[in-house]
This record gives structure tokens, C-alpha cells and sequence, in this order.
């Protein structure tokens, strides 16, 4: 009886900043264990999508912008499965499930992969979470790269930045809704009171 091929992982890349070198990391996994890997932009992999070989499709999110895509790919023959890129760190609950999920994009993943235990019951407990969706814990590649044997991978560019700065503290952020405050941009605005009022929580 002939071996099954292993299916192609699609792995598309948003944010080359965030997601790169830890999903390069997926991929060099993968590919060592016999997948045939594609990676690269999710721009040009959405462009391609129709003349690549069917696959698994790798999603970094469920929220209601992929939808129409998802469909796509779903239609095209793929599966898709995926992780919440957001979800380490995230605002309460029934905000989280406004911001990042929607039902109508879950309906078409197969399977779902958590970060930890929260993020399993984060997710289970979605009030339109598909019933039979399994989800499984598996980590995730950007808290992979920060084990102590991927340090060597970007020990050069350490060298160059301590010698080029010596000693510091990086402090590291990302939260564009509320730093910097841009009017009728930030997610939150200054309340008269000095607290923070939430934007969407106005309308």
C-alpha cells in the first residue's frame, strides 16, 4: 500500500515584524517532519491562493474581515485551521468575542490551536462556538522562539545592538488603540474624569 503525501501547510505571513521568524520556525518543523511548506505574504498567498495545491491553510485569526476569504479557500478545496494571534494577552471576554471572532468564519475551520489552557476556555465558552470544532493545546511558535535553544538564532544581532547602544532596557509595546491617542482613530478616548471611555462602548 503506497504512503499517503503529507498535505502542503500554507503558512501566510501579515505582520513580517511579529509573525515572521516564528512561523519560519513552524515551517522549518514542518517541512523537516515531510510537509511541503509555502510561506510568505498573505497578500500574494490570497492572490495565488487558486494555483496552489490544496492544503491546509493556517489563519492567524477568526475575525469577520476573513470571512469572505475563508469561503474562498474553503471552496477552492483547502482546510483551514487556525490560531488567535491576540489572545495571550486580551480584554475581557465579551469584548475579545466582539473584537476577534466571528461566527460566521469559524463555521469554516476545522481546527483550532490554543496558546494554553485559558485560551481553551476563552474559546469554548464563545456563546456561537461551533459545538464539534476541536481545539487543541499545542503553545504557539512566537512563545517557541523565545526558548533558550532558538537564543543562537539572533545572537548577532544582539552582538550589534549591545555594542552599538551598550547596556539598556527595551520596553516593548504595541498598543496603537490608546498610545499614541489619535482623535477619531484610538480605540478609547480621555474621559473629564481622567478615565478611559471606551469608543465602541458609545455606540
Amino acid at each position: 500500500m503506497a504512503a499517503t503525501s503529507a498535505s502542503t501547510l500554507i503558512i501566510p505571513v501579515e505582520n513580517q515584524v511579529r509573525e515572521l521568524d516564528a512561523k519560519l520556525l513552524l515551517a522549518c518543523v514542518a517541512a523537516e517532519r515531510g510537509f511541503p511548506v509555502i510561506i510568505g505574504s498573505r497578500a500574494f498567498v490570497h492572490f495565488e491562493i487558486a494555483s496552489l495545491p490544496r492544503g491546509i491553510y493556517l489563519a492567524k485569526s477568526m475575525r469577520s474581515l476573513s470571512s469572505s476569504m475563508f469561503r474562498i479557500i474553503r471552496m477552492l478545496g483547502h482546510e483551514i485551521v487556525a490560531w488567535e494571534e491576540e489572545a495571550l494577552v486580551h480584554p475581557p471576554a465579551d469584548t475579545y468575542y466582539t473584537l476577534r471572532l466571528s461566527p460566521d468564519t469559524i463555521r469554516n475551520v476545522s481546527h483550532v490551536f490554543a496558546w494554553g489552557q485559558e485560551n481553551v476556555d476563552l474559546l469554548q465558552h464563545y456563546p456561537q462556538f461551533p459545538e464539534n470544532l476541536p481545539v487543541h493545546l499545542t503553545g504557539n511558535p512566537r512563545g517557541d522562539i523565545l526558548r533558550p535553544e532558538m537564543r543562537a538564532y539572533f545572537a548577532a544581532e544582539v552582538e550589534h545592538l549591545r555594542n552599538l547602544y551598550g547596556d539598556f532596557i527595551l520596553i516593548n509595546t504595541n498598543f496603537t488603540d490608546v498610545n499614541p491617542f489619535i482623535p477619531n482613530i484610538g480605540l478609547f478616548i480621555p474621559a473629564k474624569d481622567g478615565d478611559k471611555k471606551s469608543r465602541r462602548g458609545q455606540a
